[in-house]
């Protein structure tokens, strides 16, 4: 017998036995509730360019993660990654050449805040920001790069 079979065999004499009984959960932390609605908003705003045509680019994401990737060159990306405690890096690399941009926040009373470590432009506000605004500060610059160099 192949060993996928005899997993199979595991799997399906495991999954036949009661489960046990889970301990109570936690709620979630308050920051979750936030990170939740920021990648809504992320992918609704993604999905507003996405259909003016042209670029287009694809949204992914999870409890710990939001990727907003092109479909097509140049490679100009934002990477969102959730750290306990509510922190979130982002992190978008240059799409040729130069420093690309990154930095932390926090998600504190339902707001999103700059830690102050930001590299690249534009710089993040120094108040506290709505996950909307925090999209538009994060994504503008990746899908309406002409402007930032405008500004």
């Amino acid at each position: 017998m192949s060993w996928v079979k005899e997993c199979l065999k595991q799997q399906a004499q495991t999954s036949s036995q009661p489960n046990p009984v889970a301990p109570p959960s936690q709620p979630p932390p308050q920051w979750k509730s936030v990170w939740d609605y920021l990648a809504k908003v992320v992918t609704a705003d993604v999905a507003v360019f996405n259909s003016a045509g042209g670029s287009s680019y694809l949204v992914s994401f999870g409890d710990l993660f939001i990727y907003v990737i092109p479909k097509q060159p140049p490679i100009a990306t934002a990477v969102f990654s959730l750290e306990q405690g509510g922190v979130i890096n982002v992190t978008c690399p240059p799409p040729v050449q130069g420093t690309g941009r990154r930095g932390k926040y926090a998600i504190k009373d339902g707001h999103i805040v700059s830690s102050g470590e930001f590299v690249g432009e534009p710089k993040p506000p120094t108040t506290p920001m709505t996950p909307e605004q925090f999209s538009e500060h994060i994504l503008k610059p990746l899908l309406f790069p002409a402007s930032v160099l405008e500004a």
